[in-house]
């Protein structure tokens, strides 16, 4: 979704997402993906309502959300676990932002270290939910990113996978700007394969 309000129509936004879709299967071939195992997400902050009704009108059921204001204000009166729809939160994750996305997201983006994995499942549990989670990885070691190395992998996923209220699906990662994307989408592959993830 963008923000030209020319794009805002019920009839442009699902023109959009049937333009979006039919890109998809290219994209697997190209990537060596699966196409059952990928999922479009709308991103939807900076989003008003009347948007986000019109792309649920349109069969879109995921969305993507990274600010903590724009998940309680947007879907904090809205059950999402009886619709249909499912929230996503995007972006960094703070440990302060903990309590609402566990409360109302479905999967979480960006889990990167074990005490983090533990808050998530506390607050998942307690609001009795299991929440997806993609576990970030660091493929290129850059000091400013978070993400645990390759090596750390297996500890983090074992914290992950041993809490009640998360469940890894995947994992994922940031490359460096400058960096051949495809370099890292390859490691990301072989690790995922090596840990039976997707």
């Amino acid at each position: 979704m963008n923000h030209d309000s020319t794009a805002t129509t019920p009839l442009s936004i699902a023109l959009h997402r049937v333009r979006l879709r039919q890109r998809v299967p290219d994209a697997c071939v190209r990537y060596s993906r699966v196409l059952r195992d990928v999922t479009l997400i709308a991103v939807s902050k900076f989003q008003a309502r009347s948007v986000i009704s019109a792309s649920l009108s349109g069969g879109q059921q995921d969305f993507g959300e990274n600010c903590i204001q724009g998940i309680s204000e947007k879907w904090g009166s809205k059950d999402v676990l009886d619709d249909g729809v499912r929230l996503h939160f995007l972006g960094r994750f703070q440990r302060n932002k903990v309590a609402t996305t566990a409360r109302y997201c479905d999967v979480v983006h960006s889990v990167d270290s074990a005490r983090l994995a533990t808050d998530v499942a506390a607050v998942a549990r307690k609001h009795e939910r299991t929440l997806g989670c993609s576990v970030q990885v660091n493929t290129g070691r850059e000091s400013q990113k978070s993400g645990t190395n390759s090596e750390g992998l297996q500890g983090l996923l074992d914290r992950c996978r041993s809490e009640r209220g998360l469940d890894v699906i995947r994992l994922m990662r940031l490359p460096p700007v400058g960096d051949s994307p495809q370099i890292h989408f390859d490691l990301l592959l072989e690790l995922a394969e090596s840990y039976d993830l997707h």
